[in-house]
């Protein structure tokens, strides 16, 4: 009888212990969830016209209050844009940056070429680009406009194609 009271006892000991424990984390509870940065993806949607491919693309983005890209020495960082999508391992021409003033919004203006001399036959996602966010800024897709001249591989402008912001993940 002595044998089960000890083990009882023990048990119960323990199982007190673990209890007494909680599993927190000793830490503040608050988390700051303030999101930094938000990566955007580009595309073109449309259908292209028989025949035809894309060999560039100009793109104007258009940026929302505390949206902006990242800037090194006054210039925009080489990791800002990225061409991907139908796009990937394309050629990014120097990005621009046109800071906001009180009467205009600040804007992003991206040229992109196809690294294959035939172009790209296809529409979809052509650019992601990473921007950084301030005052706890929570854009959406919405929250962007989009500017585009599309061309084609003989150098003329290809209509009826629409750059949209196609995602944007906030992080």
């Amino acid at each position: 009888m002595t044998k089960y009271i000890v083990k009882f006892l023990t048990l119960t000991l323990t199982l007190l212990t673990l209890a007494a424990c909680g599993g927190g984390s000793g830490g503040d509870s608050t988390t700051d969830t303030t999101k930094t940065t938000a990566p955007v993806k580009i595309a073109l949607n449309g259908t292209l016209p028989p025949g035809t491919a894309i060999i560039g693309a100009a793109l104007t983005l258009t940026l929302p209050d505390n949206v902006t890209p990242e800037l090194v020495s006054g210039t925009v960082a080489a990791s800002v844009v990225t061409p991907s999508g139908v796009f990937a391992g394309g050629v990014l021409i120097p990005v621009v940056y046109k800071e906001a003033t009180p009467s205009a919004p600040g804007m992003v203006v991206i040229a992109l070429a196809s690294s294959a001399a035939t172009g790209v036959a296809a529409t979809g996602e052509v650019a992601t680009v990473s921007l950084r966010l301030t005052n706890s800024a929570t854009p959406t897709a919405g929250s962007f406009t989009l500017d585009q001249l599309v061309t084609d591989t003989s150098g003329r402008v290809i209509s009826g194609l629409t750059a949209t912001v196609s995602g944007v993940t906030l992080q």
